[in-house]
């Protein structure tokens, strides 16, 4: 809404429409269709805005928040893992000479 706005009072600024109802105000159309005083008064700003620096992977609260569930993850399939048993299983082999 706001870009429209200011396309609008740029094609009246660039027509010449808005200085000629500011300069002659007994020339002005209908209230319905006159330039409202806030786009008569105030220049539209500018199209052509830098873009906004955008900040390091690292500093994202979404890969923060990956690498918390990595580690939950991790650490659950740990403890499911582990041999909790008392029983040891001893393995003896013999290598032919």
């Amino acid at each position: 809404m706001r870009r429209a706005v200011a396309m609008i009072g740029l094609v009246l600024l660039v027509t010449g429409v808005a200085s000629r109802a500011a300069a002659d105000p007994s020339t002005s159309t209908p209230t319905s269709t006159s330039t409202p005083p806030s786009l008569a008064t105030h220049p539209p700003p500018p199209l052509d805005t830098p873009p906004t620096p955008s900040r390091p992977f690292y500093q994202s609260t979404w890969f923060w928040g990956a690498i918390g569930a990595m580690a939950f993850a991790g650490g659950a399939l740990y403890l499911v893992s582990r041999d909790n048993g008392s029983q040891t299983i001893h393995l003896e082999m013999q290598v032919p000479h």
